[in-house]
């Protein structure tokens, strides 16, 4: 039986293609997290000094998942957050954990956040 006429033979070669491809990408994946959760974002508000938020800090090392925030307090969408003091005083966005028992509280506490 002759595999090639088949198609069985391409259809071989072709997986091993595949699998020689998409290995190191699979292996690559990690790499590419990390990148997600150690970048910064920078906020500029009006009124008032930058904030930049560390993926590093609170993912890495606070040992955070991304969906705490992600599929909760911010819809994970490029340029989707807009949020005020009051929000956070409420408790939202930030305030969600910022609240004084999870982590420091965002009244009172300016400056952390806030670059002078």
């Amino acid at each position: 039986m002759n595999l090639e006429a088949n198609g069985i033979g391409n259809r071989g070669r072709l997986m091993k293609r595949l699998i020689l491809v998409c290995i190191p990408l699979l292996l690559a994946m990690p790499a590419a997290w990390a990148d997600i959760g150690g970048r910064e974002i920078t906020f500029r508000p009006q009124g008032a000094s930058p904030v930049t938020f560390s993926h590093e800090f609170h993912v890495i090392k606070k040992k955070s998942s991304c969906s705490q925030c992600h599929s909760a307090i911010f819809v994970p969408k490029v340029s989707s957050f807009a949020t005020s003091m009051n929000e956070m005083y409420k408790g939202r966005s930030c305030g969600a954990c910022h609240n004084g028992q999870r982590a420091f509280a965002v009244q009172g506490n300016c400056q952390k956040c806030h670059a002078g």
